[in-house]
């Protein structure tokens, strides 16, 4: 929703620019009877205006694309451990998993769209893992993320798809991100 607003109000911006260039070019073109002798520094004028508006615009717009979503998988049971790992960064955003998609819904169509926008994956792993964190973790893993599995316990048996990842005891993360941020 974020994103459509930024794009919406960019595109706003550049057509409101553009329109400002061609009224103050036709001011210059009615007010000067000589402005055909001057449209060589009226053009430069214009397009270095031109040129300083689209960059402060696009420098704008980088601004809120880089902001880092970071994908949050857990199972209802561990929703506030969850919550906890993503109050550990407050300058991100999240794409929460199958935690907050609705019972029915077809996870096929709802998690690869969520997960590819993320440049990480933490999962939230406890005494079991349900049928949807199962399919998180196989797209997270299809998809070459990069993944930190966060264990609630020092027995969690880790999936075997996430072994090759360096688990992260949950007591350890959120005590060392307190202390380091």
């Amino acid at each position: 929703m974020k994103k459509r607003i930024s794009d919406t109000l960019f595109c706003v911006s550049m057509i409101l620019s553009f329109v400002c260039i061609i009224i103050a070019f036709i001011n210059i073109v009615k007010n000067n009877p000589d402005w055909l002798k001057n449209l060589g520094i009226y053009s430069l004028t214009l397009v270095t205006i031109s040129m300083v508006m689209l960059l402060i615009m696009y420098i704008q717009k980088s601004r809120f694309k880089k902001r880092e979503k970071i994908y949050v998988s857990y199972t209802e049971k561990y929703k506030a451990k969850a919550e906890k790992v993503m109050e550990q960064f407050p300058q991100k955003s999240f794409v929460v998993g199958s935690g907050q998609i609705p019972a029915g819904s077809n996870m096929e169509k709802m998690i690869p769209p969520r997960i590819i926008g993320c440049s990480k994956c933490y999962v939230i792993i406890g005494e079991s893992i349900d049928i949807a964190q199962k399919y998180e973790i196989r797209e997270m893993v299809k998809k070459k993320k990069f993944v930190i599995p966060v264990l609630l316990h020092d027995d969690v048996d880790v999936p075997q798809n996430l072994r090759k990842y360096k688990p992260v005891a949950y007591d350890e993360f959120v005590k060392e991100r307190v202390v380091h941020d």
